[in-house]
């Protein structure tokens, strides 16, 4: 017995549930590569903080607050 009234929805909620993987598997794959590109160059830790803001907020923009100690 399925839990959806109908197919559409089931497929409608099966779509849904792939495209929040999608974006999920890319989030990752952007984190890996602002990490494998650190070991590219020698940073100070006020360099790093800066390259961490300006990725995370041209992805996010104001959704997120950064704080660093």
């Amino acid at each position: 017995m399925s839990k959806f009234p109908d197919r559409q929805n089931a497929i409608d909620f099966a779509s849904d549930i792939l495209a929040l993987f999608n974006i999920e598997t890319g989030e990752a794959l952007g984190l890996v590569n602002f990490i494998n590109s650190l070991t590219s160059g020698d940073y100070s830790k006020d360099e790093l903080k800066k390259r961490a803001r300006h990725t995370i907020a041209s992805k996010y923009g104001d959704a997120i607050e950064l704080t660093f100690e």
